[in-house]
């Protein structure tokens, strides 16, 4: 072996070096898809890289050719490397079938034969001819058939991996451009090179660029790296994310930062996809990132229920979360499936109330309504069997007083199965107010609204709720002569608090009476006007209670749950 100085060895091995630390930090993130393959690429760039350097400092034609065929173990080294890292990365591995992979094997094979062998057929070398530049000799290859075959096959993988990256840059996020863009410079600055010199159309014609340009390829994947994070924040995901699902996905790395989302999942955090990409999953949605823990290792699973509120209104998400390694994309991390339950869950519920209601209109009628019934004929009885007008004349008046409450419990029944019929919908606070008190006052009071421009999402019998309130109120009042139904805060609030008050100016309810005057049966007459309000405020997840102070009035305080309310106007 003939040694030779060369000016241009030095500025050969800086890319080889450059694309050796890369390759080593490939391979230590060779978990994340696309990683062995970009350290495969890395290496054939390093070695031929090295091997062009060193045959730049041989002055003989054997140690030339010994040089070069090591430089081609590099070139196919990269092409291969290339082109299942952009396969990869792009969530294409399963066009990767064993079938191909021996095909693109095959090929690197072949050429290697034919190099090999070129003395026995000059296809590939038709000829060697020593020439001198900077000072150092330089052997021009002159190419026969079998390298433009081999050349074709090597330019055709790198223009393949090209055009995929290009059609990743135009559907993927914005976010993930620059990256892919990046991408895109590093690996077709080398192309172009290698285009140049092959053709004798470079600024130095016998002087192969190619393996210089592996310095460009270097700092961009280099920024690549450190800026727009290669190996953390990769778009692989993306095969994982069909954007038509209604389904909420959500796909983050180790680290916990969101590496895709799909346009459900998006919207149920109230950001756009790009926003969402590269940022921690705990400012994104943070109600998923204590989910995270159960399905840290690569069998784990975790599955749960969250509450979220989604545009305004609150809404219930069944919740997967599995680890995402054993993917084809090679992605290691955590996937979330996130399904919305609100429907079903109020379906659920709307199933048990109705068998809650059929079970007490069934005590309505068959038990009570009979023992009623009961009385009626009892009494009606008697009566026929006595000869005192007065005495026949009062258990006529039990009897009436015992049909009446017959007729009040079929009354009940029928605005009791109109619960949860409709769906709730936004109603104007005041407006159901004025209303309300009108319907139940009919003018025999003084009446107050002080509710300013709050719309409430309630049950349609809404109204009916507040006119059993005040019919309540008016009934076993003792004395009302003021009737008033505000909000508290008055029309600006902080926080999630709101509250309707409906109160009056009469006995108030005792202190022993507070929490059963809302049971079935409690109070004159049926007992069932204010258990019918309760019922139909708890459809919408409004709660009441009685707060007044016993001898200045009663005072009722509904609690209107946080994404049931809003401001229309002050």
């Amino acid at each position: 072996m003939l040694w030779q100085y060369s000016p241009l060895v030095l500025p050969l091995l800086i890319p080889a070096i450059m694309t050796g630390v890369l390759a080593a930090i490939a391979w230590y993130n060779r978990r994340v898809a696309g990683g062995p393959a970009l350290t495969l690429f890395l290496l054939g760039a390093t070695t031929w890289s090295a091997a062009y350097a060193l045959s730049l400092a041989v002055a003989d034609l054997p140690s030339s050719l010994l040089c070069t065929y090591v430089e081609y173990a590099g070139i196919m080294a990269a092409s291969l490397g290339f082109v299942f890292f952009v396969l990869s990365y792009t969530g294409r591995e399963s066009l990767l079938t064993r079938t191909w992979r021996c095909a693109l094997l095959l090929f690197p094979a072949f050429v290697s034969a034919a190099l090999l062998t070129n003395d026995f057929h000059h296809l590939y070398y038709t000829g060697f001819t020593p020439v001198v530049a900077a000072g150092a000799i330089i052997w021009a290859f002159s190419h026969g058939p079998l390298f433009w075959v081999a050349w074709a096959g090597f330019t055709a993988m790198n223009l393949f991996g090209i055009a995929l990256l290009v059609n990743h840059f135009i559907s993927s996020p914005r976010v993930y451009r620059p990256q892919i863009g990046l991408l895109l410079i590093a690996s077709t600055i080398p192309l172009v090179a290698n285009i140049l010199y092959v053709f004798s159309m470079g600024p130095v014609r016998l002087l192969d660029l190619t393996p210089l340009s592996f310095l460009v390829t270097g700092l961009t994947l280099e920024m690549a790296t450190v800026r727009y994070g290669l190996f953390s924040v990769m778009p692989a995901a993306r095969s994982l994310l069909p954007g038509v699902m209604t389904d909420g996905v959500v796909v983050v790395n180790e680290g916990g930062v969101i590496v895709d989302i799909n346009p459900a999942a998006a919207g149920i955090a109230g950001v756009t996809e790009d926003d969402a990409i590269g940022r921690p999953l705990d400012q994104v949605l943070p109600v998923l990132a204590p989910v995270i823990a159960g399905c840290r290792d690569e069998k784990g699973v975790e599955e749960t229920e969250v509450e979220m509120t989604v545009a305004g209104l609150p809404r219930t998400f069944a919740v997967r979360c599995q680890h995402a390694g054993a993917s084809s994309s090679g992605l290691h991390g955590c996937l979330f499936v996130l399904h919305d339950v609100t429907e079903l869950r109020s379906e659920q519920a709307a199933l048990r109330k109705a068998n809650e209601r059929l079970n007490l209109l069934e005590g309505i009628t068959r038990h009570d309504t009979l023992n009623l019934l009961a009385g009626v004929i009892g009494y009606l009885d008697i009566a026929l069997e006595s000869d005192d007008p007065r005495e026949v004349r009062g258990y006529i008046r039990k009897s009436l007083d015992a049909a009446g409450t017959i007729r009040q419990q079929m009354e009940f029944t029928r605005e009791y199965q109109a619960v949860g019929l409709n769906t709730p919908q936004w109603f104007d606070l005041r407006g159901v107010a004025e209303r309300a008190l009108g319907a139940a006052v009919r003018g025999r009071v003084r009446t107050e609204v002080a509710v300013g421009g709050v719309e409430v999402y309630a049950d349609p019998l809404l109204e009916r709720a507040l006119y059993n309130l005040v019919d309540n109120a008016l009934e076993h009042g003792g004395g009302v002569t003021v009737m008033k139904i505000s909000c508290r805060p008055e029309c600006k609030w902080e926080g999630d608090g709101f509250t309707i008050v409906v109160e009056d100016n009469g006995v108030g309810v005792p202190d022993e009476k507070k929490e059963t005057i809302f049971l079935k049966g409690v109070g004159r007459h049926t007992g069932l006007g204010l258990f019918l309000v309760r019922e139909i405020l708890g459809i919408t997840g409004m709660t009441i209670r009685e707060i007044g102070t016993p001898g200045a009035g009663a005072r009722f305080e509904i609690s209107v749950p946080p994404g049931r309310f809003r401001l229309s106007r002050c």
